[in-house]
């Protein structure tokens, strides 16, 4: 028997939130904050059995009717469920199946209503959570009001407003407005028809059967629907950031729409944590990522993976063959990524569609759409196959449309590739390659740029043996990252706005849920052409957003590294940023002068750094390959950061 939607001619979810808001706190509750509390149990007449003598003084006080006793007992289940699932004693699902009477479970609007603010409690937006789980607003499948039924629900708010936002941006006349918030509404249309795509791929792993019973951090589909979601959060933050600022009503109204999509999605992300982890974990580790719906069973989703990677590298017979000398079948990398969608059968037949880049530079702006999926582009060199392009914030394009290369498409591979943007350093942001795609790996490529050269925008992404030249924020993004043997020259001198310091990594994680972050491990930081030059020192992390996450882990620290090491900030004070270092070596890497603060762990212990390596923080070994191994020397190496080739 399914439950029946919340009678409003009872207790209105509406109505109990509007009394009841005042009674959330503004933070969940402190971890000792449980101690001693009881489970509330429910009559067959509808009351709540006060748990204590002080409670039953109390309402005998107040006098209140059976109603009010029925909302103030609601409250208090609803902390009491907050202060369980912050202590961790249980996970969302286990207190939200346990916790109502068993002879009532399916009977009263009542308790649909408790269980909508039992999953809600865990979520940053707790009114509109309610709101879209039981409001006019909520489309009930008649499915069951299991955890998992509910987070659909709210998927489904989060979609309507996302396309609701689009369908306003598209309908925008942009020629009306100044060319920057023009541009910038033309930037929303296409990051929240992406946003929209995760919100549909969260939507299908929900439904998934093995969704529900996923207790680990590491088994599909849970990581898997929780990155998904987070890069739909990082589109949507990126969308709200061009129109920050700008005077105009359209935009002032888009930015009005887009706040309950994100509301919506944010929530969806912490509905879908708890389901599996209880929030306190989910709060503090980082968890793994797994394959999207898109990858089949998560073992080998990356074909010839090992083949690109093989001392040779080369491909026999590749689908295409870009030249400037006319010896290829194409002139161009934009032409020959068109033969990706006619040849689409081909591809999904054979896994990948492979391109080889002949050498030569290539002054082109090139688009990896999100349509074309396992695309693997290979060069004879990243000094000899280059891509170039000088787009720039200082000219009109926002950090979003600057890109020399930017890749969207599921699986994309590079090789032996350099992606340049020579726009100066008084150009602004100024990105020689963004990715925002699923599963993308980069072997023996260069990237090149001022501010913001490498912008990681979503997802889960992979970096062996590159090499990143850039100024201030060289890399940036809100992507789930690891960085090995890569080298990263950073150009002191070349500071953001206001005369700060340049920065090695800004990473822009925006909600605690999310699984996202910079690793940098066996790296090499060092001066770029700029140079340490006067003095002049760099960062290794700045706190771009409340939740930035950036890791260092056995790697050279050259003299161009500041001796503070990271820049903190109040954001970084008042919020959940976390800065980590271990076992680093090199005049960089001493640790006696670090600015001191909640945000930066100088770890000790090996242990505490296997939730960063690359199978746990982006699950390489799943996706990489299935088949060898490469093991980097260092002391956690042996046990944590193993590459599969």
């Amino acid at each position: 028997m399914h439950p029946p939607k919340p009678d409003r001619r009872r207790a209105s979810v509406s109505s109990i939130s509007s009394r009841t808001s005042s009674s959330f706190p503004e933070e969940v509750p402190q971890e000792n904050g449980g101690n001693g509390a009881d489970v509330i149990d429910v009559e067959e007449d509808d009351r709540f059995e006060p748990p204590t003598a002080e409670q039953i003084a109390l309402e005998r006080r107040r006098a209140i009717t059976r109603t009010v006793l029925s909302v103030v007992s609601l409250c208090g289940l609803v902390l009491i469920v907050a202060i369980i699932l912050r202590s961790g004693v249980l996970t969302a699902t286990d207190y939200y199946n346990s916790s109502i009477p068993s002879a009532d479970y399916n009977e009263s609007a009542l308790y649909y209503e408790a269980k909508v603010h039992a999953l809600c409690a865990v979520t940053d937006f707790r009114d509109t959570c309610v709101d879209a789980l039981s409001g006019d607003g909520a489309v009930d499948d008649g499915s069951s009001t299991k955890p998992t039924a509910l987070l659909r629900l709210s998927l489904h708010a989060a979609s309507r407003d996302v396309n609701r936002a689009r369908r306003y941006a598209a309908s925008v006349d942009a020629s009306s407005l100044q060319p920057r918030t023009g541009l910038g509404v033309a930037d929303c249309e296409e990051l929240l028809g992406d946003a929209d795509r995760e919100l549909q791929t969260s939507t299908a792993g929900s439904t998934n059967a093995e969704f529900e019973n996923d207790k680990s951090t590491v088994k599909t589909p849970v990581a898997g629907v929780r990155d998904a979601l987070s890069a739909a959060v990082a589109f949507e933050e990126t969308c709200a950031e061009g129109l920050t600022g700008a005077a105009e009503n359209a935009a002032a109204q888009l930015l009005a729409i887009l706040k309950n999509a994100t509301e919506n999605t944010r929530n969806s992300l912490a509905i879908a944590s708890s389901i599996a982890i209880p929030p306190e974990v989910a709060y503090d580790v980082p968890a793994a990522p797994e394959p999207s719906p898109h990858a089949g069973d998560g073992k080998t989703t990356i074909p010839a993976f090992r083949r690109l990677l093989s001392a040779g590298g080369d491909f026999t017979a590749p689908d295409a063959v870009v030249s400037k000398d006319g010896t290829g079948g194409f002139a161009s990398i934009s032409n020959a990524l068109m033969a990706v969608n006619r040849t689409a059968k081909r591809q999904r037949r054979d896994g990948r569609f492979v391109i080889y880049v002949k050498e030569g530079v290539y002054d082109e702006i090139v688009r990896v759409t999100s349509a074309m999926h396992n695309v693997t582009i290979y060069g004879d060199g990243p000094d000899k196959t280059i891509v170039t392009g000088n787009r720039s914030y200082a000219d009109g394009c926002s950090l979003f449309r600057s890109a020399t290369f930017a890749v969207s498409g599921f699986g994309f591979l590079a090789k032996g590739i350099g992606f340049r943007n020579t726009a100066g350093p008084d150009k602004g942001p100024a990105t020689g390659l963004r990715v925002g795609s699923d599963l993308a790996a980069f072997y023996s490529c260069r990237v090149e740029g001022h501010r913001n050269a490498l912008h990681a925008h979503a997802h889960r992404q992979f970096y062996r043996d590159c090499i990143i030249s850039g100024g201030a924020d060289a890399i940036s993004g809100d992507a789930a990252v690891v960085f090995q043997n890569c080298e990263v020259a950073v150009e002191a001198s070349a500071g953001v706005a206001g005369g700060e310091p340049a920065a090695v990594a800004a990473q822009s994680r925006v909600d605690r849920h999310e699984t996202t972050g910079f690793v940098l491990q066996n790296c090499s930081l060092t001066a770029g052409e700029g140079g340490g030059g006067g003095g002049r020192r760099a960062l290794l992390g700045r706190a771009a957003k409340e939740h930035t996450r950036v890791v260092v882990v056995e790697s050279y620290l050259g003299e161009v590294v500041a001796a503070e090491g990271w820049e903190l900030g109040a954001a970084a004070e008042a919020s959940r940023v976390y800065f980590g270092e271990f076992g680093n070596r090199g005049p960089g890497a001493a640790v006696e002068r670090r600015v001191k603060g909640r945000a930066v762990h100088l770890m000790k212990q090996a242990e505490e750094v296997l939730r960063f390596t690359t199978e746990e923080f982006v699950q390489g070994d799943r996706w990489l390959s299935a088949t060898g191994a490469f093991i980097l020397a260092g002391a956690v190496a042996s046990v944590s950061f193993r590459v599969r080739l």
